[in-house]
Order: C-alpha cells, then structure tokens, then sequence
C-alpha cells in the first residue's frame, strides 16, 4: 500500500485523519448505508442470474464477489462500474504487500494511475454533480476542507479500499458453509440469523484472512495487557479474533454464536469507515444465495484453491463453483 500519499487515511492520524475522515463519513453512514440496500440487493440477484446462465463449473469469483462489491462502491461514489476490471487491476498491485526487500515501484506506479483515474472523475463531476463521493468531495475543495490533493487521495483509497475485502469475505464465508454442512442447514432453515452468520463470518475471516491478517505498526511505544510492544513492531490484530478468554471455542464456526464485539473492522478512530457498508454486502449474498442455488458447492477440493497471497486482504484466485 501506499503509505504517506496525501488522502489516504492511514497514512494520518489525530486531527489531520479526524479532519479527512469527516469528509467522507457521510457516504458510509448507517443512513446511507440503509438508503443503499434495495440496490445492493438489486444487483446482488441480477449478479445471481447471470452466474446461473454460465457454464458449469463457473467462476464465482469472477461472476460475484468481485462484481457486487466493485458495483457498489462505484454507484455511491459515482464512477462507471464497467470501469472495473480497469481499477481493480490497479487496486490489486496497490493493495500487495509492503515486501521488507525490493522497491515499490509497481505499486507506486499503479496508485498514481489510479489517482490520474480519480482526478478525472471528479473532473466530470463539476460538469454533473450528483448524490455521490466524488460530488461530496468536490464540496470540500469548494469550502476548503480539504486540497485538491488530499480529495483525490480520499477518492482513490476509498475505491481501493470499498471492494478489495468484501470479496474475499464473500469467499471465505462460502467455503466456511461449505465445510459446515450443518451450519448452512441452519442458515437456510432460519434465514434470521444472517446477521449473526455474517458477524461470524468475519470474526473468522477479518481482512486479510487466508495469511498473517493486516499488520499494525504502533507509532510509539506502549502497553497493552501487561505486553510491552516496542514502535514499530508488528500486531497482528485478527489474533484476537480467536482468544479464549473472549470467545468460547474460538476455533469453531457457529453462526449462533453469541455476539461479542471483535476487531474485523478495527476499532476507534481507525475502524474502518466502510464497516456498515462491507456488513450490508454480506447480508446481500448470504441472505438469499443459497435459497437460489440449493445445492452450490465447490467444483474442486478446498486444498486445490490458490490463495491471492501476494494481496493484502486476501481471497483466491479463482472460486469455481457447481449447482
């Protein structure tokens, strides 16, 4: 990832990132979240219809979970969704891992493209302004909330960033079912408790799921639990996601489990702004998927899927599926 461009929210803390994070919240309020689900829904059976016209074994990533999530933060921040094979051909080199040997430079180039990309959008936008991000971020040039700069950041992270996860916890949360045969009965059997699956989903499967889960470096040194841990070390905050005093039985999923908070989407002023969002996604397909494909499965034993390793927040490279 690139860490200190202008805009891009991690690379800012305290009132800078407060003052960042202000300008883009408004997109990803549980309101407009709420406002967003007829269409999320929409596109998620229209995503459907057209996976079951493929040929059998099918893609599911290419047909699913890469579509629905890039389809839906194109429509709220305005950009074209036929333009997504385009920026997620980007978003996947700027997303790679920050390798402790060998240049960057791929990455930079790619995150500077997109940024070209971006600032054209919102180009057009002056021309036609609607009820999206790009148009509230031209608001915030307008009234000198923000630079040039920092809006376009603010643009192109939040594209990177509104996809790239969703699609691998759609993955993961299939092959989750997949391999809990009963738990999937239960879901279909009782489709309320898509919340609770979706939450356990992600307590499972945070961002990152399938390697080593995003890496925090804290900027000082500090204590938590007694644990000195020097600056700049690595925390590995998806660990928490399976610690026993927190969680009974850590290791089992069970979408009955009983809520307790856990740390996919982070926490405080650095949780993830497009918690609601991911969460309404999630909804979208495991609420319904399996009542319009009763017996979809994997077309290959789970062993031979390749993990997308060389990418941040995980996935596969292919998912083929059977129904």
């Amino acid at each position: 990832m690139i860490v200190g461009s202008p805009g891009w929210l991690v690379s800012h803390e305290g009132g800078e990132h407060a003052r960042l994070r202000t300008i883009v919240a408004p997109a990803f309020s549980n309101r407009r979240v709420k406002l967003l689900a007829q269409q999320v829904e929409a596109i998620a059976a229209q995503l459907f219809e057209k996976l079951a016209a493929q040929p059998q074994p099918a893609d599911l990533r290419r047909h699913l979970s890469f579509p629905l999530p890039a389809m839906v933060i194109s429509a709220l921040m305005g950009v074209l969704s036929e333009d997504r094979a385009f920026f997620a051909r980007l978003s996947g080199e700027v997303m790679t891992h920050q390798h402790e040997s060998g240049p960057r430079s791929a990455s930079r180039r790619a995150w500077e493209e997109l940024r070209v990309y971006m600032r054209g959008k919102m180009r057009d936008k002056r021309q036609a302004p609607g009820d999206n991000l790009l148009t509230d971020l031209l608001a915030a040039v307008d009234q000198g909330k923000a630079t040039e700069e920092e809006a376009v950041g603010l643009a192109a992270g939040m594209l990177v960033a509104g996809h790239e996860s969703t699609v691998a916890q759609i993955e993961f949360g299939l092959l989750a079912m997949f391999r809990h045969p009963q738990q999937r009965e239960r879901l279909v059997g009782d489709p309320s408790l898509v919340d609770k699956a979706v939450e356990e989903i992600l307590r499972m499967y945070p961002p990152g799921a399938g390697w080593d889960g995003v890496v925090r470096y804290p900027r000082t040194d500090v204590i938590i639990a007694g644990v000195d841990i020097p600056a700049e070390s690595k925390v590995l905050v998806a660990a928490t996601s399976f610690d026993p005093r927190h969680f009974d039985d850590p290791e089992i999923f069970d979408i009955e489990r009983q809520e307790e908070p856990h740390l996919a989407f982070s926490y405080a002023p650095h949780s993830c702004i497009g918690g609601a969002l991911a969460r309404l996604e999630l909804k979208a397909v495991f609420g319904s998927i399996f009542q319009r494909f009763p017996a979809l499965r994997l077309a290959v034993a789970p062993e031979e899927l390749k993990l997308r390793k060389e990418i941040i927040i995980g996935g596969f490279e292919e998912f083929p599926v059977l129904w």
